[in-house]
């Protein structure tokens, strides 16, 4: 059988998935009841903690983190992930931490629900939703991530559901509900990825409309825009308000403030001019990319564009963001293969 019969049966591609399940289900299963104290255990042990006062204290908005003394409130993100992870523990009395694992399994893998979806609508063709489900289930960075007892799959959710819902919203207006939900929740859960993927909705608004459809649809853009920008708001009255509980705390202060934390969230001026950096960035992952892409000199600008925001903070080189960037290029940057599948 050649290689182009192969790649237009569906059933290979089904099959394909199939076993891309297993794998990954087989390697979350790999040290389920290990203890948190892997890789990026400082974060993972601390969300452990506000969700294990979640179940002794009930739910506070200035909510209790006992890792750095009096008083004991130091919020970082809104605690969607938390509370949840809190009330499944509640109801069925299961290990904290493998409670923990297991949401942010389940919220990993309803991403993959929604990106399934958004792909096949996108391209018309479903063996690019279901070869995109596989590269994403045997990725490293998600085989490890997406099971910590951290609210990274939580913000990945809500951020891709937020794509979907605009989508979806281009034709029926209800699902603006959705779209103000999504990327509330996602903003306040993690602002740092929600923000990651606006660039994409601009690009899809640029890619679906023409100029006069734009000026027809002028309502419903400015709707969306007002939606996103309400939801970053809020977002960021979350973090001044956090700001201000952890300044009550002599030993937050001028450590985990969001001025405190702008170079661990965004870099410095010196990675972002790193020869070496950047280096590394376009020799592992871009130009083997904008090599196979077809020759278009509009989709090579669009997809730089898109670039942008995720080259910025890649040159940060933090796993945790890395995480939630392949995303993006997971679900955008396989149109690359389109013309052979």
């Amino acid at each position: 059988m050649s290689l182009d019969n192969f790649l237009y049966k569906r059933t290979y591609f089904k099959l394909l998935l199939v076993v891309s399940v297993f794998i990954n289900l087989y390697v979350m299963s790999v040290g389920w009841n290990n203890s948190l104290g892997d890789s990026y255990e400082f974060r993972q042990t601390q969300t452990a903690i506000s969700s294990y006062y979640f179940l002794k204290e009930g739910f506070h908005f200035n909510y209790i983190t006992p890792v750095m003394g009096a008083p004991w409130s130091i919020p970082m993100e809104f605690p969607t992930y938390q509370v949840i992870v809190s009330g499944m523990d509640s109801i069925f009395h299961t290990p904290l931490n493998q409670t923990g694992r297991f949401v942010s399994l389940l919220f990993f893998y309803g991403t993959l629900i929604i990106v399934y979806h958004l792909l096949k609508n996108w391209f018309k063709n479903t063996n690019i939703a279901l070869i995109s489900l596989c590269f994403i289930l045997l990725n490293p960075i998600y085989l490890f991530w997406s099971r910590t007892f951290m609210i990274e799959s939580t913000a990945l959710f809500f951020s891709v559901l937020f794509i979907w819902s605009i989508t979806k919203s281009v034709t029926n207006k209800k699902y603006l509900i959705i779209v103000f939900a999504s990327s509330l929740i996602a903003g306040l859960t993690k602002i740092t990825t929600f923000i990651l993927f606006i660039p994409p909705i601009i690009l899809f608004t640029l890619s679906i409309y023409s100029y006069r459809t734009i000026r027809r649809s002028i309502k419903f853009i400015i709707v969306c825009s007002l939606i996103t920008l309400l939801s970053l708001s809020l977002s960021i009255f979350w973090i001044k308000y956090t700001d201000f509980l952890k300044n009550q705390n002599p030993l937050a202060r001028d450590f985990i403030t969001s001025p405190a934390l702008t170079l661990w969230n965004f870099g410095s001026l010196s990675q972002k001019f790193s020869l070496s950096v950047w280096n590394q960035i376009f020799i592992n992952s871009f130009i083997s990319f904008l090599y196979s892409i077809k020759k278009s000199e509009l989709n090579k600008f669009l997809y730089l564009l898109l670039s942008i925001p995720a080259l910025l903070k890649a040159s940060i080189i933090n796993s945790v963001f890395c995480f939630c960037v392949l995303m993006l290029y997971n679900m955008l940057v396989i149109k690359s293969i389109k013309k052979s599948i």
